[in-house]
């Protein structure tokens, strides 16, 4: 390479990074503002979203040049704009009910994350170093807490539903999530197939055929932990009964529960879901920012014969008609949100998900909840029958093992709640996160 081509190359370098020193430290603009230049004959408005135009051809324009200078990744701070909120209230007291098999995770990291930005407090097991349950199966207790005695912000660990909830975070936003009860039996039959209920049929839809030939039978002769995970497992963790058959009490409950909860989310439109979850909380985009969590590795789910989904939903009643109450709810909200409102919004979600997904990840690979317990010297409570269950797991960057927020985007619920737990406990933290 000549010395001119060298000079060339990084006079480039200072000119780019210059522009954006100049950009970022100007005098912030409120939203509603018009930009004006001046030109030498006239005065020209420049509207914000065409300034931003300008902005991402030159972020673009950097990003591909520092590819090909070999200048390495460029953290996301410099890719997204985004400021802060004005236009609403930002929400400290958050109740997070996180259910089972429905990307709850995935949305318990979002809380964890925003949690820490702002410095609030968890609600956490009192013997967080070994379990992350809150008590679960049991109704919640306040009890059940690290430090009783003090007020937590945010609850998003997993617990029963309980009154005792509303008494221990008050004036609390009620989120939930559910997913479509056809998908969500297979995924429970198949992730929890060590529980009594099924653990001597085959998987797949062949041992689905097997249990629906007699499922009082397989369910009434298992008396051990999770018989409620295999019958109406939403309205069980919701608080209520999963046995319940008469309809005017699950009608009774179901108005109860639409009552309680501020929104419900549906895994299965996960950014309308994340997109309308902002508005209620008062978020920003870089909140809502997600990698999967604790998901399945093969998570295949072919579509099922009539006859079978019949089978499952007759099985399934309380659940699924608490799911079309809260599916129709959902999309009048959706609606009101504005359609083409919510594709902008979706794009700028993956957009931000994807700057952070190519800052963050080199790849994605399969670990067993049994690696998992090796990898942190078995301090994760896992029941040895699902030691070989699989899930996905993201091997980080060079860039990404020196970012806080990639280690928070990655870690699974064991983790992030043990080292949250350590954090309120004021106990030592690992250098692994």
């Amino acid at each position: 390479m000549s010395k001119f081509t060298t000079v060339l190359k990084y006079l480039l370098i200072v000119i780019c990074v210059l522009l954006l020193i100049e950009y970022y430290t100007r005098e912030p603009v409120k939203s509603d503002q018009i930009f004006e230049e001046e030109t030498s004959s006239k005065k020209l408005a420049v509207t914000k979203s065409e300034k931003n135009v300008t902005i991402e051809h030159l972020r673009n324009n950097y990003r591909e040049y520092a590819k090909t200078a070999h200048l390495g990744k460029i953290h996301p701070k410099h890719l997204i704009l985004e400021s802060n909120r004005a236009d609403c209230n930002h929400q400290e007291n958050i109740v997070f009910l996180k259910t089972h098999k429905t990307a709850s995770s995935t949305i318990q990291n979002i809380f964890f994350r925003y949690g820490l930005k702002n410095s609030l407090r968890f609600a956490l097991p009192e013997k967080g170093w070994k379990s992350h349950l809150l008590g679960y199966p049991s109704p919640f207790q306040r009890s059940f807490l690290q430090q009783p005695e003090k007020t937590p912000n945010i609850l998003t660990n997993h617990v029963r539903f309980s009154s005792n909830i509303s008494s221990t975070i008050k004036n609390a936003k009620y989120i939930s999530i559910l997913r479509d009860p056809i998908g969500h039996f297979v995924s429970t039959f198949e992730y929890f197939h060590h529980i009594g209920v099924f653990n001597s049929l085959d998987r797949g839809e062949k041992g689905l055929y097997q249990f629906f030939k007699d499922p009082f039978g397989y369910y009434q002769n298992d008396t051990r932990w999770g018989k409620w995970l295999a019958k109406n497992i939403n309205f069980f963790d919701l608080g209520y009964s999963n046995e319940l058959t008469d309809q005017s009490e699950v009608n009774t409950a179901i108005d109860e529960i639409m009552k309680q909860f501020d929104f419900i989310m549906i895994s299965d439109y996960m950014e309308e879901s994340l997109i309308l979850l902002k508005e209620e909380l008062c978020l920003q985009t870089s909140d809502i920012v997600f990698f999967s969590i604790n998901k399945r590795s093969s998570n295949k789910s072919a579509e099922l014969p009539n006859d079978l989904r019949q089978s499952i939903k007759s099985w399934n009643n309380a659940d699924f008609e608490l799911f079309d109450r809260v599916n129709k709810t959902f999309w009048s909200r959706v609606i009101n949100f504005g359609l083409d409102r919510m594709e902008k919004e979706k794009k700028i979600l993956n957009d931000q998900i994807n700057i952070w997904m190519d800052y963050c990840v080199a790849n994605i690979s399969t670990i067993t909840q049994n690696d998992l317990r090796q990898k942190w010297k078995k301090k994760i409570k896992s029941d040895p029958r699902m030691l070989n269950t699989t899930i996905q797991q993201y091997n980080l960057t060079p860039e990404g093992k020196k970012s806080t927020r990639c280690k928070f985007m990655t870690l699974n619920e064991h983790e992030f709640s043990i080292y949250i737990w350590k954090k309120q406990n004021n106990i030592r933290l690992s250098n692994d996160v």
